[in-house]
């Protein structure tokens, strides 16, 4: 259990930031919040592991990493004439398997040089050159973007490696080159994209990425600030608490965005065949990143209290070399199932028959209001225009770019709102006036609710008869 001062400071947080969710509802927005109370508590919580295992040791040991001081044992804290780590209590449990990964350095140094190096300076060339050659291609770019989340993180790790064993300044631990969070993101709009060649890049879309964007600028500022601010951002001689909270809230933000990519697969593709096992491929090595960080990750903070530097996450940076490899084969040699082109369906109204059309639709809504019927269906909506099923359809999809339940549910929300506000209606329930506005779903209502107004029915009306 954490003292009472980091726990009151995390229990504070977390009541702020439950009260700040009930308004922003972007996940975004969540993770950026997350990640700045991750990053907040960070220094506190690796203190305070440190200081409950340092509290009854007696002998100190040099945490598992690929310096050959570990058959020496210290009589007090400090930190190893090896490595410049700091010592870690001699009690910790000890897990053989751990302790191999994040001694095998000497395993795996073969590989640096004639696997891991030159397979990240092959993807990273690959994807610039990519990149800005179909720059004017969301799915290309997304793609591009998902692919060097990992490698440039890997690539960065090892060269900020190499300076740390040649007493380079800490400077370059903060070099602001990375964006881990935007793996998920990425991941997930390149499978809305996927199959399309001209999407909806908004406001909405850029704010996924807000808190990869935070993290580079904190970066940024300890890279180019004063000395002082990176030592004390530093908690292991490498690692430092920006880096530590960025990789802890990847676990939480690419698992959320990877499940929600893997819910789009099946309707961007039709049956089992080479693009849908693309897809699941891609999620599949989307999640084996996240499991192979979080027994790093979390392995090292309970046996090591984070002291072990991610230097030693070997196994990472050779899936990454192997992640590089594949990436670098399937964007060679079968762009036609990375960037499938777009399915140009032939119409069946042109621009006038449409702009004819959009204005029956809406004088329909407004002066019959249809929607108010909870029966409501695409089929009887077309009775009602006079016009065909499949008509309507292509009304709605091409001409409104929408669907015909979020078309419909629009105005049921608009008439929710009015009479959530009208005083002779203020003595029914918030679900007897959905049902009145055309909802017949209680739990789609309230969703869509709080999605359009970012607040639940009640603190709507809670708000407006101040």
């Amino acid at each position: 259990m954490l003292p009472d001062g980091p726990f009151s400071v995390i229990l504070l947080a977390n009541q702020s930031l439950i009260a700040v969710l009930r308004i922003m509802n972007h996940p975004g927005i969540i993770f950026t919040l997350f990640w700045l109370l991750v990053l907040s508590i960070s220094p506190s919580v690796i203190r305070w592991k440190n200081q409950q295992t340092q509290s009854t040791a007696s002998t100190y040991v040099c945490p598992p990493c690929a310096c050959s001081g570990h058959g020496e044992v210290f009589d007090h804290p400090g930190q190893c004439s090896y490595c410049d780590m700091p010592l870690i209590a001699d009690d910790y449990p000890k897990v053989p398997v751990i302790e191999w990964s994040l001694r095998s350095e000497g395993f795996f140094i073969l590989y640096y040089h004639k696997l891991f190096y030159p397979a990240y300076f092959l993807a990273i060339f690959l994807c610039l050159f990519t990149g800005w050659r179909y720059r004017q291609d969301p799915q290309v770019l997304l793609f591009m973007t998902f692919f060097l989340v990992y490698i440039l993180y890997a690539f960065k790790s090892q060269l900020a490696g190499t300076g740390h064993s040649m007493r380079f300044p800490p400077r370059w631990f903060f070099f602001p080159g990375t964006f881990l969070l935007a793996a998920g993101p990425a991941l997930w709009l390149y499978g809305r994209q996927y199959g399309e060649r001209k999407g909806s890049f908004g406001r909405r879309e850029a704010l996924h990425f807000l808190p990869a964007a935070l993290v580079i600028l904190v970066n940024l500022v300890l890279f180019i600030g004063e000395p002082s601010w990176r030592y004390s951002a530093l908690y292991n001689g490498f690692d430092h608490y920006p880096a530590w909270s960025e990789q802890l809230v990847f676990l939480f933000s690419g698992t959320y965005y990877g499940w929600n990519t893997g819910i789009l697969v099946p309707r961007k593709t039709e049956g089992p065949g080479p693009q849908r096992k693309w897809l699941y491929g891609l999620l599949g090595a989307h999640f084996i990143f996240i499991v192979l960080w979080a027994i790093l990750l979390l392995a090292n903070f309970f046996l090591y209290n984070g002291m072990s530097t991610s230097l030693e996450y070997h196994w990472i940076w050779l899936y990454t070399a192997i992640f590089s490899l594949a990436g670098t084969f399937m964007i060679i040699s079968h762009k036609e199932i990375l960037f499938p082109p777009a399915v140009t369906k032939e119409l069946r109204l042109d621009q006038s028959e449409m702009d004819v059309l959009k204005d029956r639709l809406h004088r329909l809504m407004e002066e019959e209001k249809p929607y108010l019927n909870p029966d409501l269906n695409l089929q009887g909506l077309a009775d009602l225009l006079g016009m065909k099923e499949k008509d309507l359809s292509e009304l709605l999809n091409t001409g409104l770019e929408t669907s015909f339940y979020a078309y419909i549910n629009t105005y049921r929300l608009e008439e929710v709102r009015n009479l959530l506000l009208d005083p002779e209606k203020q003595h029914l329930t918030n679900l007897a006036i959905a049902e009145e506005a055309g909802f017949s779903s209680r739990s789609t209502f309230f969703s869509l609710f709080k999605k359009r107004f970012g607040m639940t029915p009640g603190a709507f009306k809670k708000s407006h008869s101040q």
